[in-house]
């Protein structure tokens, strides 16, 4: 899960840097020719043996994949990445608060949503783009706001560590 979750972080921010060459769209192409080749390597599937009934999940998938990533680019071009990845990571955290009916895991979802809502509320140097010291103000904000969710968080997660998964429903 950590390994999955830096991975897409990793190169959601490697693909933020590649915008003013490739645009989002070309970032999403390449992104997923380099999943695909990885995959390639790592699973070592015998792809000339796959039927019309295998292929339709893979391609579908692919899809799926594309159109989230190009979505989340799309926002990261207009929104900035911080706040894009932050919004995106508020699905997961509704699912897994939807199926909690734990108080810990209530003040955990509460924390993450006072971080998401200080890193949403706009100040003067956030909108200057001008403003040499804003891109630190903007990551020391964000630090001071997600630091403190994610200890929580984590610290739920160490506290459920014994809890068996919730079954999907």
């Amino acid at each position: 899960m950590l390994g999955s979750g830096l991975s897409n972080q990793t190169g959601a921010s490697i693909g933020a840097l590649a915008f003013p060459v490739l645009g989002p769209v070309g970032v999403v192409a390449v992104r997923q020719w380099v999943a695909a080749v990885i995959l390639g390597a790592v699973g070592r599937p015998r792809l000339r043996r796959f039927t019309a009934a295998q292929w339709r999940p893979v391609l579908g998938l692919a899809l799926v994949f594309a159109g989230m990533n190009l979505s989340l680019y799309m926002a990261i071009e207009r929104i900035g990445l911080g706040l894009a990845v932050t919004l995106e990571f508020l699905g997961p955290l509704t699912v897994a608060l939807a199926g909690s009916r734990r108080r810990v895991d209530v003040a955990a979802a509460v924390a993450a949503a006072v971080a998401v809502a200080v890193l949403m509320r706009p100040t003067p140097a956030m909108m200057s783009a001008s403003a040499s010291r804003s891109s630190s103000t903007c990551r020391a904000r964000s630090a001071r706001a997600v630091l403190p969710a994610a200890s929580v968080g984590a610290w739920a997660a160490r506290r459920n560590s014994s809890r068996p998964p919730v079954a999907p429903v």
